[in-house]
């Protein structure tokens, strides 16, 4: 029973020793600084700062096919590493790239301090450890070809891979292998020439073969075949080790990793106990391995002995270089007596670096800065100095210029929102007011303009249509008087203003008819006249009118031209004949004679109706006198001469 307990506690000893063994390989690997641009766009883009006090973050970018791995801040003055933590998700670039951040803690904040970081992968310790005189191999052959020879044999041929004159060459033998596709290979060994024959008996007609060759110096092993046959390893850490004698004095080493570990870590080939190869070549690369390469000069390649080791990619930052001021927090907003009033807290700042506030008032349109001293924590501004819109205020942190700190500007606070509201003033309605009574006033002038044009247009249009009273004839026997009533003048033309009196049967007026009975008839001459204008009738009233027989009449003024002039004694002038002066064509106005009679006479004259298709006689002027012309059976009326002074 106790030996049974023995042998458990000594199992437990044993897988504790060889825990910590794995956890103190994976510890012990050491930092690499790694230089730009050397196959880790990883380690190129990662950026960290820190607030000089307490914390730094940092952020990367990755490609989204690769699988992300976490990031480690090396603190070497205890040995210790602390996880850098990421409270985000990743952010997708416009590049493709997915950007990662995360904040780790430290009290190491001094002027020549340095963080490392690095990304922590499995490092695996291996025994790489390799000579050359007994693990060292020479270069494969080169242009091994075929061709038939005589007999129906295939001579299969090639070159060493090193000058005929070189040392080498005269120390290499050779191994053949051949065989039938997917068959198993036929070994020839120790080949001292370039060649080989093989029989026609040996190859099957109709088959594929497939034929190498490789060689090896005096000591070492066989180099690799000459057609370079690779496989794939899955396990971690780095595999598939090769040496080649590349000259005299140098030695070429390959060995193959991971893909996806390639970007944050690597291995140096170590030669006894010193570095011999600080940046190994990535020969080639696919989607799960990467073959790196790198060359050894030596005196005497059999005597080297070379060594993997591996080491964790990592940049180095210095704290007094990388520092970016904390982001403030939130401004504070509140409005008082038509005042905004802006507050915030005072930043918490390492007393080593020195800077100022900036504030920024800024709409979607509009943005304004103003620079504050660090000790100013609040700000006014008046409702009258912003336009009505929506506001935000934000604060960041300023460094000012120094020669021994580099320093970035802050993020800027989350914004604060206020609002300016517009102001209703009392001189708007006022505006509105005045504005509506000037459009009324206007038109009101322009109606008030407008009405007379429109009156004028109204009075020529009416103007325009035929009357008697605007006859020519009549304008051109009144003239204008100082009184302002035209009086008829006789010397131009014997015309008057009379009564028009229509009868089926009507009887010639003679001269000593009185006027008095007929007053009634020349009333209402005296209002057709006013009707039209007139209010002097009394200079046309004679002293005897016309009778009608008929009892039926019609008053208006007409204009008609008797026949024969009238005398100055005051007696009516009566035409014999109505058929003699009126036209045939329906006229109502003739011309008076062209001559006047040289005596008095109350006896009516003849017109000339000899030939009715003449025209008038030409006006003659006659003594002051008017006319009423007397209505005939024609159906046409004329006009009875009544005696004016």
């Amino acid at each position: 029973m106790s030996a049974t307990m023995f042998c458990t506690w000594i199992l437990h000893l044993v897988g504790f020793a060889l825990l910590v063994r794995g956890d103190i390989s994976d510890e012990n690997c050491p930092h690499h600084e790694v230089k730009p641009g050397k196959e880790s766009a990883v380690l190129d883009s990662l950026q960290c700062h820190n607030d000089y006090m307490s914390y730094a973050q940092c952020t990367w970018e990755v490609d989204p096919r690769e699988n992300t791995h976490e990031l480690y801040y090396y603190d070497d003055s205890i040995d210790d590493d602390t996880l850098c933590v990421s409270n985000t998700s990743g952010v997708l670039l416009s590049n493709g790239k997915i950007s990662h951040m995360c904040r780790y803690n430290s009290e190491r904040f001094t002027l020549h301090t340095d963080h490392i970081l690095y990304f922590k992968v499995p490092c695996v310790h291996r025994a790489t450890t390799l000579r050359i005189a007994k693990h060292g191999k020479v270069r494969a052959p080169i242009d091994l070809t075929e061709r038939v020879a005589d007999g129906g044999g295939h001579l299969l041929s090639w070159r060493s891979p090193y000058p005929v004159s070189s040392n080498i060459t005269g120390t290499l033998v050779y191994q053949l292998q051949y065989r039938r596709y997917m068959h198993d290979w036929t070994i020839v060994d120790n080949i001292s020439a370039s060649e080989y024959m093989i029989d026609k008996e040996s190859l099957l007609s109709g088959y594929h073969y497939q034929a190498r060759v490789r060689a090896r110096g005096h000591m070492g092993l066989w180099s690799d075949w000459s057609p370079l046959v690779s496989w794939k390893i899955h396990n971690d850490g780095v595999f598939n080790l090769q040496c080649v004698i590349a000259g005299e004095t140098t030695v070429t080493c390959t060995w193959q990793m991971k893909t996806e570990h390639y970007q944050f870590m690597s291995y140096h080939l170590w030669c006894s106990d010193s570095r011999c190869c600080e940046d190994p070549q990535l020969k080639s690369r696919d989607v799960e391995l990467s073959e790196f390469m790198c060359s050894v000069n030596t005196p005497d390649p059999y005597l080297l002995t070379v060594e993997l080791r591996p080491v964790y990619y990592s940049r180095t930052f210095s704290t007094s270089k990388h520092i970016k001021l904390s982001q403030p927090d939130q401004v504070h907003v509140k409005e008082s007596n038509g005042v905004f009033k802006l507050n915030w807290s005072k930043p918490d700042v390492s007393r080593d670096l020195k800077f100022s506030i900036q504030l920024k008032i800024s709409t979607d349109k509009t943005s304004e800065i103003c620079t504050l001293s660090a000790e100013e924590s609040n700000f006014d501004t008046s409702v009258m100095d912003l336009d009505p819109s929506e506001y935000k205020a934000q604060i960041r942190l300023l460094p000012k210029p120094d020669e021994i700190y580099g320093v970035e500007p802050s993020e800027w606070s989350q914004p604060a929102v206020f609002t300016i509201k517009p102001v209703s003033s009392p001189i708007r309605p006022v505006i509105y007011i005045l504005s509506a009574v000037f459009v009324a006033g206007l038109f009101i002038i322009t109606l008030y303009s407008g009405l007379p044009v429109l009156h004028r247009r109204i009075k020529i249009w009416k103007g325009s249509i035929p009357s008697p009273i605007k006859s020519k004839v009549l304008e051109g026997m009144m003239k204008k008087t100082p009184g302002g009533w035209p009086n008829l003048q006789s010397e131009k033309e014997s015309t008057s203003i009379c009564v028009l009196l229509a009868a089926d049967n009507v009887s010639v007026c003679k001269s000593n008819v009185s006027w008095e009975p007929h007053l009634s008839h020349s009333e209402d001459a005296v209002k057709m006249a006013r009707s039209s204008g007139s209010n002097h009738l009394h200079a046309y009233v004679g002293e005897g009118v016309c009778k009608d027989k008929s009892g039926m009449n019609f008053s208006g003024p007409y204009i008609m031209c008797c026949e024969e002039s009238c005398l100055l004694n005051k007696h009516m002038c009566v035409s014999r004949k109505c058929e003699s002066f009126a036209p045939e064509n329906g006229g109502c106005v003739v011309t008076p004679p062209t001559s006047t009679p040289a005596t008095q006479n109350t006896d009516p004259v003849d017109s000339p109706t000899d030939n009715p298709s003449e025209g008038p006689p030409a006006y003659a002027p006659s003594p002051d006198q008017g006319c009423m012309v007397l209505p005939h059976p024609s159906g046409y009326f004329t006009m009875p001469c009544v005696i004016t002074g």
